[in-house]
């Protein structure tokens, strides 16, 4: 399903717009590091590239093993 052209703004726009929106990007930032410090992300099954803008996975599962601590 597609959606119109402008209709996803997570942080709002304008006057408006959220004030903690740097500090979420952040930490997302900071939280996806985490993750992939502490496991190791692997395709589930097969990737099928799919044509748009750029090449994207169509349908893309992972499966997460966690890294050998040392």
């Amino acid at each position: 399903m597609e959606r119109p052209r402008g209709a996803y703004f997570p942080f709002g726009l304008g006057p408006r717009a959220c004030i903690g929106a740097a500090i979420a990007s952040a930490e997302a930032s900071a939280a996806v590091a985490e993750l992939c410090g502490r496991f190791r992300f692997l395709p589930a099954g097969r990737v099928v590239p799919r044509p748009a803008l750029s090449l994207q996975p169509a349908g893309l599962r992972l499966s997460a093993v966690a890294r050998q601590r040392a």
